[in-house]
């Protein structure tokens, strides 16, 4: 359902958010 999805793209997101400092 959406909710799944959106949940699955905050997970993505967040995990992103969190390589971010290491690459910068």
């Amino acid at each position: 359902g959406a909710e799944a999805a959106l949940e699955r793209l905050a997970k993505l997101v967040a995990e992103g958010l969190d390589e971010l400092p290491e690459t910068v």
